[in-house]
């Protein structure tokens, strides 16, 4: 048709310039978590097979013949449970089939199947670009870089600090361990306790990142193309976390 603004397009399927680990990827939804925590307390309303698919994913990661990695998406539909020990149940779960590995942020990969289209069309290489899909940290579900930082009453580095006042094997442990710590309550979320002590900084403001998240997602179904058909825009209800 005349008028209309034409684009070259490729003429077969481009991937993110990605590196994917050397195992197959599972992605495990938090239905299937929280079915599997309630058959793993005895709930009789939830098929058993639920804890045969988990000894089985928990024995396929163990003989590095899967991973099971986690998404943002895990983080934002666990912080909806208003229960701490509930969240705890299902963290318990995601932690030992993770060990928090996470998928890359699904803007980021978008982004990079845009360059890697654009790419092909130029007939550019840019093989040596690539990004880790999976890492162990909940940063890299939103396009974080870097990771856990220790710092000093001025804000700047305190790493050096620390590191100065025990052994290289004890500071090794005391990082290990705090990117754990943090890892683990990023997942679980706070405590009742904890709640009342961050509901006192008025710098916490959860509401803001929630709102942001939703706004994330409509621009983003605003943008899908009209063939997708309605029923599949509309979320699945997650099951109630124990009856």
């Amino acid at each position: 048709m005349t008028g209309e603004l034409m684009a070259p397009m490729t003429e077969e399927l481009l991937w993110a310039n990605v590196m994917r680990p050397r195992m197959p990827l599972v992605y495990l939804d938090l239905n299937t978590i929280i079915y599997i925590a309630r058959s793993l307390r005895g709930d009789t309303k939830v098929p058993e097979s639920y804890v045969d698919l988990y000894k089985a994913a928990l024995r396929a990661k163990s003989e590095q013949r899967a991973m099971f990695p986690l998404s943002g998406e895990h983080l934002w539909e666990i912080s909806k449970i208003t229960d701490p020990k509930q969240r705890g149940d299902l963290a318990d779960i995601l932690e030992a089939l993770s060990d928090y590995n996470y998928l890359l942020d699904r803007i980021v990969i978008a982004r990079l199947e845009f360059e890697a289209g654009m790419a092909k069309i130029m007939g550019e290489d840019i093989s040596g670009k690539s990004v880790a899909l999976v890492r162990p940290t909940f940063g890299h579900a939103f396009g974080w870089v870097g990771g856990l930082k220790i710092r000093n009453s001025d804000g700047g580095d305190g790493s050096e600090a620390v590191r100065a006042q025990m052994t290289d094997a004890d500071f090794a442990k005391l990082t290990a361990r705090m990117k754990y710590e943090m890892e683990r309550g990023m997942l679980r979320g706070p405590s009742d306790e904890d709640l009342e002590v961050l509901r006192a900084d008025p710098n916490y403001k959860p509401e803001v990142a929630i709102e942001s998240q939703k706004q994330r997602a409509l621009r983003e179904l605003d943008g899908l193309p009209t063939v997708v058909a309605p029923d599949l825009l509309v979320p699945h209800p997650i099951p109630r976390p124990f009856g």
